[in-house]
């Protein structure tokens, strides 16, 4: 098994443990994470084809 999955068998287990009154702050926390790693996702944008038609060369 990979490290990865390893660490989500873990923190999946450890969620259990958690007090009822903290399990909103770990949703914002965790909500925090995916919205975060969504945004750098969506920065990296494709340039292919930004120079087609602008009657530039191959070579």
């Amino acid at each position: 098994m990979n490290t990865s999955a390893l660490k989500k068998l873990e923190i999946h287990k450890e969620l259990s443990h958690i007090p009822d009154n903290q399990l909103d702050q770990v949703k914002e926390c965790i909500e925090t994470i995916l919205k975060e790693s969504k945004s750098a996702a969506r920065s990296n944008r494709s340039l292919v084809g930004i120079w087609e038609d602008k009657e530039f060369d191959r070579h």
